[in-house]
């Protein structure tokens, strides 16, 4: 799939989808269920700094998310901007679509589309590739994300601002929440793009 351009013909996998969840997850920190979600209005030049592309992570155009805390602006890795994926926006823009992915456009629901990536992923990771530790889900991929954040230097609320997470009076899970801090794009540019993923100089892209 990374190196050599194969799709899996299960519709579970959701066509393109089974490429760029892995990817964005990694990259972004975004959960399944929002990459679904992304469409051609939602990766765009950010307002103050338009030279940033950005994951547009919000309820707009009838979108769902978990909470108000996830509201957020994401950079887009550079490797993704060069491998192809705004590609599949024009294409997704040019055909109207409401999102990036034909899987998504012939279901109601993303819901069904997100479980179902999510099934598959769990049967190939268990049954062929027979990996079984329990901390190896889908989900790592977003603690892949947190984990090279830290190791490029983001401090706790620049992690909290990427990854949509609540900033809580005391830090605990139901406590008052604080007024946001203000969002420094640039730095949180700056982070995404320095951040070690190796994998991404082994992928075979598609065109751009």
């Amino acid at each position: 799939m990374f190196r050599k351009g194969a799709r899996s013909e299960n519709p579970k996998a959701g066509g393109e989808l089974e490429f760029w969840i892995p990817v964005v997850s990694l990259t972004s920190g975004l959960i399944s269920s929002e990459i679904i979600q992304l469409g051609p209005d939602t990766v765009v030049p950010h307002p103050d700094h338009p030279e940033i592309i950005c994951f547009e992570v919000s309820n707009a155009g009838g979108r769902s998310i978990k909470a108000h805390a996830r509201k957020r602006y994401v950079p887009v890795r550079k490797e993704l901007l060069k491998g192809g994926f705004m590609t599949l926006v024009e294409n997704a823009r040019q055909k109207g679509w409401k999102t990036l992915w034909a899987a998504a456009e012939q279901k109601a629901s993303v819901t069904s589309v997100s479980n179902m990536f999510s099934s598959f992923w769990s049967d190939r990771l268990r049954n062929e590739l027979s990996i079984k530790d329990p901390l190896k889900a889908l989900y790592s991929l977003r603690h892949n994300f947190r984990d090279a954040l830290s190791a490029a230097g983001a401090t706790q609320d620049e992690k909290n601002q990427l990854m949509g997470h609540a900033e809580a009076g005391t830090g605990k899970k139901y406590a008052t929440k604080k007024k946001p801090r203000v969002v420094d794009i640039v730095r949180l540019n700056e982070l995404i793009q320095s951040m070690k993923l190796p994998l991404l100089d082994r992928i075979e892209w598609p065109s751009p």
